[in-house]
């Protein structure tokens, strides 16, 4: 692995660091009464950034399931709801 490579996976694996508590975060609101509205922005904005560095170090498994996140909070998102206890299922499992 030479050095640029080396600096893209150092970002990539601390910007994961920055980004991955705000999902968890979120989905630990699950068991509450309906959703925070912010926590979901929250993890939204989480899962488009680790998708969009994940990208740039070329880990394709990793953006495709970042992708699937950013999917499913989006739609959430736009129309202001929480996800469904499926959804919820798929955001943990990945």
């Amino acid at each position: 692995m030479d050095d640029v490579q080396q600096e893209r996976l150092s970002a990539f694996l601390q910007k994961a660091q920055e980004k991955l508590p705000d999902i968890e975060s979120f989905l630990l609101t699950r068991d509450s009464e309906g959703c925070d509205l912010h926590a979901l922005d929250a993890a939204f904005r989480a899962s488009r950034t680790l998708k969009e560095s994940a990208g740039l170090i070329l880990a394709d498994s990793v953006k495709v399931i970042a992708l699937r996140i950013e999917k499913i909070l989006e739609k959430n998102l736009l129309t202001k709801t929480c996800p469904t206890p499926i959804e919820y299922d798929a955001l943990s499992f990945a």
